[in-house]
């Protein structure tokens, strides 16, 4: 008797949980229709979104026309057609840092595929990424600040970040530091632009492929 009653118990938790669970469930499905205040806060909201969207579209054509211009024209069309694309996205990043932040992690692994595909190893196509990243990190530190939240909210992560830029920094010393000790491709003579051993033969790769002796622009001339 006891045994059926323990079971009984365990049946009825289980259907109650149960019957908690396909409320939620209907609950979530049948959301609760939006009542005059709430539509009247949803599209002011919708119209100020578009507001300060044509806002940063004016500045940046003023901008453009102003700046932009008259660089391309004294300068190089390259160079006024970058800050003229650039000036808004610095923009939109600023205002819309979450969203900009997406976009540069979805940006990061194509990354190398633009830079030495498009902008042939351009140093400022290297540099895009962070038109993406900067402007939003400020906008975000700077939201945090003005709606005083945290900006590291889980404490737990700093031991994290800690080693995140402790290899960053060993990084950018012992690799990306390194190379720029290395000599100019163009100062390097004829006879030493491929390494030898100590008897002055030339060093082979696994594929016999003569090694040559780097230099700061990661080839030879």
């Amino acid at each position: 008797m006891p045994k059926t009653k323990l079971k009984f118990k365990k049946q009825s938790k289980t259907s109650q949980f149960a019957n908690r669970l396909f409320e939620d469930l209907d609950g979530v499905k049948e959301a609760k229709p939006l009542d005059l205040k709430e539509r009247l806060a949803q599209k002011r909201q919708a119209r100020d979104v578009r507001r300060k969207i044509f806002s940063v579209l004016g500045i940046s054509f003023v901008f453009a026309i102003l700046v932009a211009l008259p660089l391309g024209i004294a300068v190089n069309p390259r160079v006024g057609g970058s800050v003229a694309i650039g000036f808004p996205v610095l923009l939109l990043c600023f205002n819309y840092p979450r969203t900009a932040l997406w976009v540069f992690l979805i940006y990061m692994p194509f990354n190398g595929t633009i830079t030495y595909w498009i902008g042939q190893g351009n140093a400022l196509f290297q540099l895009s990424k962070d038109a993406f990243y900067l402007p939003a990190l400020l906008g975000l530190v700077l939201e945090c600040r003005r709606r005083k939240l945290p900006i590291l909210i889980p404490k737990k992560l700093l031991p994290s970040l800690g080693i995140l830029i402790f290899c960053a920094l060993l990084t950018l010393l012992f690799a990306n530091g390194w190379q720029q000790t290395l000599p100019l491709c163009s100062q390097v003579p004829e006879a030493e632009r491929f390494l030898r051993d100590g008897a002055g033969n030339l060093l082979l790769d696994a594929n016999g492929i003569i090694i040559r002796r780097p230099c700061t622009d990661g080839g030879m001339p």
